[in-house]
């Protein structure tokens, strides 16, 4: 088994065994493979704080057993944020924190 998952323009693909894990395994694996396709570095965190389902928007519990709530090939929204040194490659700024909505601190 095996969703999708939307990082606003990245989306990457998350293995899920059988199934049998809860929801909030998706998050942490989600998170670090969009780290790893983002090339994000080691000084940055991703927090995902919730994951909704794209053809409804409706919320996945993360308590919840993949299998009892997800189907094979699912495609997931992550509401998330980006903390640490996140940097812009092409200006050379680093922002604090930058979130799925596009805002950002800069401090």
């Amino acid at each position: 088994m095996k969703v999708k998952v939307s990082f606003d323009d990245t989306t990457v693909l998350v293995p899920c065994g059988n199934g049998d894990e809860e929801v909030r395994a998706i998050y942490d694996k989600a998170a670090m493979r969009y780290k790893k396709a983002t090339g994000k570095g080691d000084g940055v965190t991703v927090e995902i704080s919730a994951l909704h389902t794209a053809g409804d928007n409706a919320i996945v519990d993360a308590d919840d057993t993949i299998s009892d709530v997800l189907d094979d090939k699912d495609h997931l929204i992550a509401v998330f944020a980006v903390y640490g040194d996140v940097a812009t490659a092409a200006s050379g700024q680093t922002r604090g924190l930058a979130s799925s909505s596009g805002t950002s601190n800069v401090p």
